[in-house]
């Protein structure tokens, strides 16, 4: 079994092709913001929640609905790099 880590545009491939079994969406754009507006809100005095569920992301969500990418969903995951 050959996996990845990422879905970039070169994991989501192999994956549509079948020489890998599966990519993991891994979203680094969405982590930083998410990580950028915690701290705001600690800074601000604000209660926060600590942990950012990539599966629950806009990203996800709204394409594959989860961050687990296989061949029978990669066509709806658009990869930003």
């Amino acid at each position: 079994m050959i996996l990845s880590g990422g879905a970039t545009k070169l994991g989501v491939e192999k994956v549509k092709d079948g020489k890998w079994q599966f990519t993991y969406a891994w979203l680094p754009y969405q982590e930083a913001y998410y990580g950028a507006v915690a701290l705001i809100m600690a800074l601000e005095g604000k209660p926060i929640n600590a942990y950012a569920d990539e599966a629950l992301m806009p990203a996800v969500v709204e394409s594959t609905g989860t961050p687990v990418i296989t061949q029978d969903i990669a066509d709806k995951y658009h990869p930003n790099y």
